[in-house]
């Protein structure tokens, strides 16, 4: 699977020439940041937001039917304080393909590994905790075609595998 893993990647993980290179380990999307949670060099306006995220979009479905795992952050930004955030409704088109699965993931550890603000890394203990695959045509089907309904349904088996500090929005 680690060979066929693409990234859905912001434009700040390009912002420096040490996060553009450790991108290269992955197949990344570069992808337009949501304009309500961008800042600075990542602000666009809405027109130019919708047209990257509809090439983005295209790109991860096709590299999706090719059998590649596609990895997304949904919640579009980092977290300033540990907690997680609302899931963006939007990531949900990026699984519009017959037969995705969604596989809840809930990380800790990670913001102290590339604080925010820094340039460096820093050695930490990262914990991955894998919940169990959801059929993504199923979650909107059940959400009667509202993908913040999906989202926030993802969001809350995502948080149920967190430690409460870090559950946030999903509390």
């Amino acid at each position: 699977m680690s060979d066929r893993l693409t990234v859905i990647a912001g434009p700040k993980v390009y912002s420096s020439l040490k996060r553009r290179f450790s991108s290269l380990c992955f197949g990344t999307i570069k992808v337009a940041q949501s304009s309500a949670v961008s800042s600075e060099d990542a602000v666009m306006n809405p027109r130019e937001v919708a047209r990257a995220a509809r090439r983005s979009i295209e790109t991860a479905q096709e590299r999706l039917l090719h059998g590649d795992t596609l990895l997304v952050f949904a919640e579009g930004t980092r977290s300033r304080t540990r907690g997680l955030q609302p899931l963006l409704p939007a990531a949900s088109r990026y699984f519009d393909v017959p037969g995705v699965c969604v596989l809840p993931a809930g990380i800790t550890g990670t913001e102290d590994m590339f604080p925010i603000g820094e340039d460096g890394l820093h050695p930490v203990q990262a914990i991955a905790t894998i919940g169990a695959p959801m059929d993504a045509s199923a979650l909107l089907e059940q959400a009667n075609g509202d993908r913040r309904v999906m989202m926030d349904s993802v969001g809350a088996k995502i948080a149920a595998l967190l430690p409460p500090e870090y559950r946030g929005e999903y509390s």
